[in-house]
């Protein structure tokens, strides 16, 4: 006779796992949220420094991904502290003191100062990037070596920069010659570029008034830029080694009250007039009016070329001034003080150096 079949009351087992994970989400959540809190928020805590110096936690983004980081930022900060204390401000009647409140405000200008560069250099790869430039580890060994042998032995670079800096040869690849490497071969790219159509256009139209007959005063209020231009053009007394190079033929050689041709100049184009000339002390000097149009400068072309990248700002201590292309602080205090500091910068060597 067959056996019974015995039945055992039925208890399914539930696993807790997707419990026990969905807890370990939120703590690692909620770990994140203080992380950040601490430090966006208490970045003047210990802890706050600790962590933004270890880790590189974004402080703004431009282009697609591209980030300043609090980590980098700690690293240059280090080496902006170190350049200050290494120096003997004394011998010159300054005195650098980040501990005092006043000091604490001035290293957070400096600070601001950096992400400022630190942003640049970034938004410098990136348009060198978009317009096919890139620069390779080798090539930028090439060039420390030719910059170090600019300034001395190897033995006295190395101790040089870590005395002043606390860098390393890499410290100052990176920090150094790899920026400059991207703007050099960027100003090489604007140089060929740019299209400075407008200021020859209105140095033209100048030229044109003048052949016309119209007075030189007036043709230079109506088309000269800079602060002469009320003056109807009128620059002063200057000998020829005050001048620009490019300046200086053409001024020796003018005819009194006659305008030269165009003249260009690295920094736009000019007609001059050379009204009067004078002999004081066995130099002559020139008493010159200008018609002068400004060229799109490098800076100013850079500024533009970064208001056309993304930005996000990721710290609540700063927000990025579109019209200047650059981080500014949120906090009015901060920057009332920077603005009176600067009125005085000439006795403040976190200003002058």
């Amino acid at each position: 006779m067959p056996m019974a079949e015995i039945q055992l009351p039925f208890h399914p087992f539930r696993p807790r796992w997707p419990k026990i994970a969905l807890a370990a989400v939120l703590f690692v959540v909620l770990i994140i949220i203080a992380t950040l809190g601490v430090v966006y928020r208490g970045s003047d805590s210990a802890l706050g420094r600790f962590l933004a110096s270890r880790f590189p936690f974004p402080i703004v983004f431009i282009g697609q991904g591209v980030a300043v980081t609090t980590e980098g930022l700690a690293e240059n900060l280090a080496a902006l502290r170190h350049f200050y204390e290494s120096q003997d401000f004394a011998e010159l009647g300054m005195r650098v003191d980040f501990t005092t409140e006043d000091g604490k405000r001035r290293l957070k200008i400096r600070e601001r100062d950096l992400i400022n560069k630190m942003l640049e250099d970034k938004a410098v790869e990136l348009l060198a990037h978009e317009r096919g430039i890139s620069i390779t580890g080798d090539q930028v060994a090439a060039e420390t070596t030719v910059k170090m042998q600019e300034f001395g032995t190897t033995e006295k670079v190395e101790e040089t920069l870590a005395r002043v800096y606390g860098w390393t040869i890499a410290d100052f690849q990176e920090q150094i010659v790899r920026p400059a490497m991207y703007e050099a071969e960027l100003f090489r790219s604007y140089e060929r570029d740019v299209d400075q159509a407008k200021a020859k256009e209105a140095i033209q139209a100048a030229e044109k008034a003048l052949r016309s007959k119209e007075p030189f005063s007036e043709v230079a209020r109506k088309y000269s830029e800079g602060e002469t231009r009320a003056e109807g053009g009128d620059l002063g007394w200057f000998r020829l080694e005050d001048l620009a190079p490019e300046l200086r033929g053409p001024v020796d050689n003018a005819k009194i009250s006659v305008p030269t041709a165009v003249v260009e100049s690295p920094l736009g184009y000019h007609i001059l007039l050379v009204e009067e000339t004078k002999i004081d002390g066995d130099v002559r000097q020139y008493h010159i009016h200008q018609i002068f149009t400004r060229k799109l400068s490098f800076a100013d072309w850079l500024v533009e070329a970064m208001r056309g990248l993304p930005v996000s700002v990721i710290s609540d201590e700063y927000e990025w001034d579109r019209a200047e292309a650059r981080i500014e602080f949120r906090s009015e205090e901060l920057r009332a003080f920077e603005k009176q500091l600067r009125e005085n910068a000439e006795s403040d060597p976190t200003l002058i150096f």
